[in-house]
């Protein structure tokens, strides 16, 4: 009997162990995964639970009541001083007294940045809400030394300006130190201003490709993507102030007489912009945002541009327009080497292709534009396959059947540019079918919409071309081209449009030359259709005889 209780009582105490083991690594496992465990007991009654609960909605009141009076009452307090300040300094200087209120103004500065300094430790955001307040009354004291009174203790605008950007860099240096991108933003922010506020045309022009190019710098370092988003909306917007003489300038409603060459500031603006296309695929960057950023800069620069050339250079911007293609047809091929955002060199492309087209109109008017347009399509098409970009190949077939709709309705046809249009949808097609693989198409929309432009053109240039007389017969015969070439092609494509055609000629034969032309070509049209028709019914009974469909594209 002992040695049976002694086994019993061996074998619960290695269950006991075993549960022991268990448990520690059940607490292990929780602790790693971040589980908060209960009490030894497991369970809480109701009582309890209510209790946790209601001790956690307390705390949500309480720190709500502690953001709204730590963070909000402390902004509250640090706004109210700084225009506390910027009126004290207004009244003293009101009352004869410039210079001791530009000293009072610096001094109480200095006064808010120890306070700055003095509870940075304690109370940081007080601390950062102190120092951005002085760094805006630093300026703000600067700017009135000279600018908006009646008594300046600066008389001279080059050591005002001088003065101005002195505190600029100072807040450019912090945003360095600190590695702050609030404070970079209040320093675009303030240079953008200043320019406007200077009221000389070459220092506001010239802020936009500092400040473009000083947040391009810092986003290629930093990654600073709000100040980049800011610039690109703020450095336009510059412009815009310039050309509207907004009312900070010392002299606002003024018509500008001269364009001050602000489109070469305007494009080197857009060009340093440009250079995001440069920067590398990271898990920091998104391709959202350099797309957007893309679209965006272009946007802007093409509103301004519109706004400058209507204004300043409604008779003479061909020679800007060539410029700007040059630089987008270059840097495109540039991106395509160097750039790891596949869509960039195609924007590029694109819109230099655009300006050349502009250029175009600018050099030869309507109605020959439209001859060199059809052909600039194939140059496009030839840079798509270069790029193995489908993007372009879409906007290309966009802007073709705007330009084909833009040219009917302008109620003029000329015969060479009704054949272009006809022969180069012909070859896109072409190119579009042999290069498919390489653009990596895998639709047949593209092509589809070439031929039928191809055969619309065709008949309507045929039209215009040949006597009326002879417009079913010239019908007719393209028909048996087409049917011919499909022969030799394989291609069932090219006997459907062969279909289409005839079909075409047999409704303006009895449409229209039944009332018009003589018996004679009655007869003429009449047989030379029907022996047409007849043998393509014969062809295809053939076909259908003995199968021979399998080899057609």
């Amino acid at each position: 009997m002992d040695s049976t209780e002694d086994n019993k009582q061996f074998e619960i105490e290695q269950l006991l162990s075993k549960i022991n083991v268990l448990e520690k690594r059940i607490k292990n496992i929780e602790s790693e995964l971040g589980i908060k465990t209960r009490s030894d007991s497991y369970y809480l009654d109701s009582d309890e639970d209510k209790t946790i609960e209601v001790d956690q909605i307390n705390e949500e009141e309480i720190g709500l009541e502690s953001r709204i009076g730590g963070y909000g009452l402390a902004l509250l307090g640090t706004i109210v001083l700084m225009f506390g300040i910027v009126f004290l300094s207004q009244y003293i200087h009101n009352n004869g007294y410039p210079l001791l209120s530009s000293l009072l103004g610096y001094v109480s500065i200095g006064g808010i940045l120890f306070l700055s300094y003095f509870t940075k430790k304690k109370v940081p955001h007080l601390s950062a809400m102190f120092n951005i307040i002085g760094q805006f009354l630093l300026y703000y004291i600067t700017l009135r030394l000279h600018f908006f009174i009646t008594n300046p203790v600066i008389t001279n605008d080059v050591v005002a300006l001088l003065l101005i950007f002195f505190v600029i860099f100072y807040q450019v240096f912090i945003a360095f130190k600190n590695k702050s991108e609030l404070f970079a933003g209040i320093a675009i922010v303030l240079t953008l201003v200043t320019g406007v506020i200077s009221g000389i045309t070459p220092v506001a022009l010239s802020m936009g490709p500092i400040v473009a190019a000083g947040s391009v710098y810092l986003f290629f370092k930093f990654g600073w993507w709000k100040v980049m988003l800011l610039s690109l909306f703020l450095v336009y917007l510059n412009f815009v102030g310039w050309f509207l003489n907004t009312p900070l300038a010392p002299a606002p409603n003024e018509i500008i007489p001269y364009h001050y060459f602000c489109h070469f500031y305007l494009m080197l603006s857009a060009g340093i912009f440009s250079l995001l296309c440069l920067t590398k695929q990271s898990e920091l960057i998104s391709k959202n945002f350099i797309l957007g950023s893309i679209i965006l800069n272009g946007f802007n620069f093409s509103v301004l541009l519109l706004i400058f050339v209507t204004t300043f250079f409604y008779d003479d911007y061909t020679v800007l327009f060539l410029i700007i293609s040059g630089f987008c047809m270059g840097y495109s091929i540039l991106l395509k080497f160097r750039s790891e955002w596949k869509f960039a060199p195609a924007f590029y492309a694109m819109y230099g292709f655009m300006a050349i087209s502009l250029s175009v109109y600018g050099i030869f008017k309507l109605p020959y534009t439209f001859l060199l347009l059809t052909i600039q399509s194939l140059y496009v098409l030839v840079i798509a396959l270069w790029f193995r970009s489908k993007i372009i190949i879409n906007i290309n077939s966009f802007l073709f059947v705007m330009l084909l709709i833009t040219y009917l309705a302008n109620l003029v046809s000329i015969d060479i540019i009704n054949f272009a249009f006809a022969g180069a949808s012909f070859i896109t097609a072409k190119v579009l079918n042999w290069k498919k693989n390489l653009l990596d198409i895998k639709t047949e929309w593209f092509r589809n919409l070439y031929l039928f432009i191809t055969f619309l053109m065709v008949l309507y240039a045929l039209y215009e071309f040949v006597a009326d007389h002879y417009v079913t017969l010239s019908w007719t015969i393209t028909a048996i081209i087409y049917f011919i070439y499909s022969v030799i092609s394989h291609n069932v494509k090219y006997r459907w449009m062969a279909i289409a055609t005839m079909i075409a000629a047999a409704f303006y034969l009895f449409l229209i030359d039944l009332s018009r032309i003589s018996l004679a070509y009655r007869i003429i049209a009449f047989l030379f259709l029907s022996v047409i028709s007849i043998i393509i019914s014969l062809y295809y009974n053939r076909k259908k005889a003995i199968g021979s469909d399998n080899n057609e594209e």
